[in-house]
């Protein structure tokens, strides 16, 4: 039961991202948006998970991986409200650090918990069916979206935003997660900014970085 919650938030989870992302883009454009505002707004996404990939990490042992993943569906929901409502560019910025947060979170904390309940040949199985659900997110999320504002407007797709978001709180349900001994460790916020430190110092990591932002950047500024 607990892995089938999990695939039924993901999907939403996705559902919501691919509906929302594609049309940030293009609100920003409506908010007379330069070009360079544009990619800065999408690339808020990417940027926070910069920060945070490396601390989830240890964070996750201390909190334990179901909190991580309701406070990402909460991210989401609050994403989802701020879109709602946007009317600058400003908040679109906000928004999308927030959607970058919640997706960290979500990501890390299904994988963690699916780790946590089932055998490694049961995790191959469930990855699976996470990576269906993702892929069923993202190819009908993008339809969803632009049909919605074409025949409606932008408020009434981030209206379904909010509500597939809220579909996620079904993680809820989940039960039966033991917290083991890990979680009693203590959490080092500077030993994390340590290592973040040293991987930034690297010449290999850094270019990869750039790489993977510059590329969406250069896409979405040039569609836009």
């Amino acid at each position: 039961m607990n892995i089938w919650l999990i695939l039924i938030a993901f999907t939403f989870h996705f559902t919501r991202h691919g509906i929302s992302f594609p049309l940030i883009p293009l609100l920003a454009e409506n908010f007379g948006a330069a070009p360079s505002e544009i990619g800065i707004t999408v690339g808020a996404f990417g940027l926070i998970g910069v920060f945070l990939s490396i601390p989830l990490g240890g964070l996750i042992d201390r909190v334990g991986p179901k909190q991580m993943l309701v406070f990402g569906v909460i991210s989401n929901i609050v994403n989802a409200a701020i879109l709602l409502h946007a009317s600058t560019i400003y908040e679109l910025i906000i928004a999308q650090m927030i959607a970058g947060l919640a997706f960290t979170l979500i990501i890390v904390g299904s994988q963690a918990l699916i780790s946590k309940m089932l055998s490694p040949r049961e995790r191959e199985k469930a990855f699976g069916l996470l990576t269906v659900g993702a892929s069923i997110g993202q190819g009908i999320g993008p339809v969803f979206g632009g049909f919605l504002v074409e025949r409606f407007d932008y408020r009434t797709a981030f209206f379904l935003v909010l509500i597939f978001s809220s579909m996620g709180l079904l993680v809820l349900g989940i039960r039966g997660i033991k917290e083991s001994d890990s979680l009693k460790r203590s959490y080092s916020l500077f030993q994390d900014a340590r290592l973040a430190g040293s991987l930034a110092l690297n010449p290999q990591v850094m270019i990869i970085l750039i790489f993977t932002f510059v590329v969406p950047f250069a896409v979405n500024l040039n569609s836009s």
